[in-house]
């Protein structure tokens, strides 16, 4: 009998731990990111940030999002960006990888697609009519459809801090300045549809 009882108090707790795991890798997939809305982009590296932790560029202290790393890969043969490397990268190796942070986001209406370029991390395109393609304006290289979230700060000269809404006292200060682009979504259903 005690064995029986051991044997299913084993079973229950392998379950549970079973069942756990996929939260903790999902909660390691998601991170803490350092984003400069002057500048328009992450911090990372050596070198980004001085010694205070502000933006080594700009001088003003960064934001702090939740990111999620995405990888594509430049298809040589296929001359297309995937989302995983082709099947013939390790016999011809033709793919190469470029890495991307992307705020991690809930689904909703101010989620939407858009042309997005892998090797330069921005959303600067222009459509070609002719060929019915959108190419990134700096490589040339075909665009992808990604996720995609318009963001906004505001920098508060007085406060010295970067705010989601303009401060009260902004019109009578002049001391709000407003800074806004488009950052790449990882979408993040939340807890109850997980």
């Amino acid at each position: 009998m005690k064995l029986r009882k051991a044997v299913v108090v084993g079973l229950v707790a392998g379950l549970l731990l079973m069942g756990a795991a996929p939260t903790s890798s999902a909660s390691k997939a998601t991170f803490k990111a350092q984003f400069c809305p002057e500048c328009w982009e992450y911090l990372e590296g050596p070198g980004s940030v001085d010694m205070k932790g502000n933006c080594q560029a700009c001088g003003k202290y960064p934001v702090e999002i939740e990111a999620s790393r995405m990888s594509w890969w430049w298809c040589g043969l296929e001359k297309k960006w995937r989302r995983a490397p082709c099947p013939e990268n390790w016999m011809k190796r033709c793919c190469t990888e470029e890495e991307s942070l992307a705020l991690v986001s809930t689904p909703g209406p101010d989620v939407t697609d858009a042309w997005y370029c892998p090797a330069h991390r921005q959303f600067y395109v222009i459509r070609i009519p002719i060929l019915m393609q959108a190419v990134c304006r700096i490589c040339a290289r075909p665009a992808v459809r990604a996720q995609s979230k318009e963001m906004a700060w505001y920098w508060c000269e007085y406060d010295g801090v970067w705010s989601a809404a303009p401060c009260p006292m902004a019109p009578a200060r002049k001391c709000c300045v407003k800074r806004d682009g488009t950052l790449l979504v990882k979408i993040d259903p939340g807890p109850i549809a997980k």
